[in-house]
């Protein structure tokens, strides 16, 4: 990565590319945007805390997308929200280099990757 002189982080397109080779890199570059939407189901281990105040309880600790496994090393945000008559668990999330966006579903039990930011945590 290069930062450039206005201060904004320069990431390697060819670098984007072979991390998220399914992602259309041009709609990234005119919005001037780096979040990657993503809206896929994960597999989740998640820790549970027993002597834990609510907002870290529960925690994402490692996903597994498209054959990697990612293990997370800071907690951003959590909140809860509601879709619909839904329960959602909003989750921010980093491993230390790209930012997450996880939702979990309190009534379906599911997990899904809503967005990623590469280089977010840099």
């Amino acid at each position: 990565m290069v930062t450039g002189a206005n201060g904004f982080t320069l990431i390697s397109l060819l670098h984007l590319k072979s991390v998220y080779p399914d992602t259309n890199l041009t709609r990234i570059i005119l919005r001037m945007d780096p979040t990657i939407e993503v809206n896929e189901r994960v597999d989740m281990v998640v820790l549970y805390k027993k002597h834990a105040d609510m907002s870290t309880l529960a925690l994402p600790y490692k996903m597994r997308w498209k054959g990697r496994e990612i293990t997370f090393t800071q907690l951003g945000l959590r909140h809860p929200t509601a879709k619909g008559k839904r329960m959602i668990h909003v989750f921010d999330v980093s491993d230390g280099i790209d930012d997450y966006r996880l939702e979990f579903d309190a009534e379906r039990l599911t997990w899904q990757l809503i967005a990623v930011i590469p280089g977010g945590s840099s």
